[in-house]
């Protein structure tokens, strides 16, 4: 900001008052400022030459040049009207920048921020009803067993489904917020440092993977221990041991689930 205190050549700048007096007489940008530094600067070469006590010789400008020149010294370096000026400017600065504000009360059930859609569709799944369930009161068969397979498949199929599409996405994710302290934070706590902490994206990528993993394992013991016990008689004689053992590598898997959001000061959780 210039010194608005008296007519300097950045305060008059500042205020635009050369510029107004070009448009408002038709001169182009800048013929003013040119013409005042032209006339200035032959002045400083008559007093470098000892001619300070000759008045200055105005018939060699131009009719329009003396009048830039008058207009000036008259209207705007004089000390009165440059005050004049000022007090104009900072009216008219202090009436562009006022600004109605009207504090609206927060409404919690409004929806403020846009909410951006999504193409998830969800899987098609539906209860059970088979021909051993038209009750819904039917102990396990190994038809239940089957069709509930087939409705993981719609969750978790061998390479593909909505939690490894989600965990795609999000592996798309790169933020950049700002080159300041607190957005390089943020920007920390949600991709993460290094190999050791891998921020909120890569630990719900972790837990997307591994929930994919432990359904796609479930899905596959169970469809093993139909094959070993194909028939209704020999699944019902299961024991617990031997139910424990046909989905050992599924009970593995969903425990691992449980290593996630458990850590305090980091959003790491288990391995994938």
């Amino acid at each position: 900001m210039a010194d608005l205190s008296y007519a300097n050549d950045d305060a008059i700048d500042q205020i635009g008052v050369l510029d107004k007096y070009d448009k408002d007489h038709d001169h182009p940008e800048g013929y003013s400022r040119a013409i005042i530094d032209k006339i200035e600067h032959d002045m400083d070469q008559e007093t470098h030459h000892g001619e300070n006590n000759v008045p200055h010789d105005m018939s060699q400008y131009t009719e329009d040049e003396r009048a830039v020149w008058d207009w000036y010294r008259k209207d705007v370096v004089d000390q009165d009207h440059w005050k004049k000026l000022v007090e104009e400017y900072e009216k008219d600065a202090a009436a562009k920048n006022k600004t109605d504000i009207h504090a609206e009360k927060f409404d919690e059930s409004h929806q403020y921020v846009p909410k951006v859609g999504s193409d998830f569709k969800p899987p098609a799944v539906s209860e059970y009803s088979g021909s051993d369930n038209k009750s819904h009161k039917v102990a396990v068969s190994t038809e239940a067993l089957e069709y509930f397979a087939k409705e993981l498949d719609q969750v978790a199929g061998d390479g593909h489904g909505m939690l490894l599409d989600a965990h795609k996405k999000l592996d798309g994710i790169d933020m950049r917020p700002g080159a300041f302290a607190k957005a390089e934070l943020l920007r920390q706590t949600i991709i993460g440092t290094g190999s050791k902490d891998l921020g909120l994206r890569g630990d719900t990528m972790n837990v997307l993977q591994t929930v994919h993993e432990a359904l796609f394992t479930v899905k596959e013991s169970v469809r093993a221990m139909i094959k070993e016990y194909d028939s209704g008689e020999e699944f019902q004689r299961m024991s617990v041991d031997q139910l424990n053992d046909a989905m050992e590598g599924a009970w593995g898997k969903i425990d691992k689930i449980k290593d996630y959001g458990s850590g305090e000061g980091t959003t790491s959780g288990g391995d994938a």
